[in-house]
This record gives C-alpha cells, structure tokens and sequence, in this order.
C-alpha cells in the first residue's frame, strides 16, 4: 500500500488516502484502488499502468 495525504490525482484534497495495489504473486500489477481511509470507501479503480 501506498499513503498520502498531499492533493494528488486520485485523491481528495486534504484526505487520507490509500492506494491498494492488486496482482499476481510474480509481482505483476494488475489493478490500484484508491480508497479515503476516513469514509472507509473505495473512491476509484483504475488498471496498474496507468497509476
């Protein structure tokens, strides 16, 4: 997982957010969701590539 609380792209301004990364166990990325950790919610699911 990835933390941050600086405004970026993906996330809400002056939100704690977390970016979980999901893939194969060789290490290939396959999908990021972008979840608030403050409303416990997934905010947005975008492929590996192109976070």
């Amino acid at each position: 997982m990835h933390y941050w609380g600086a405004p970026r792209d993906r996330c809400v301004v002056a939100r704690r957010s977390a970016a979980v990364v999901f893939g194969r166990s060789d290490g290939h990325s396959t999908l990021v969701a972008i979840v608030d950790l403050l409303d416990n919610a997934v905010t947005q699911v975008v492929p590996a590539e192109l976070f």
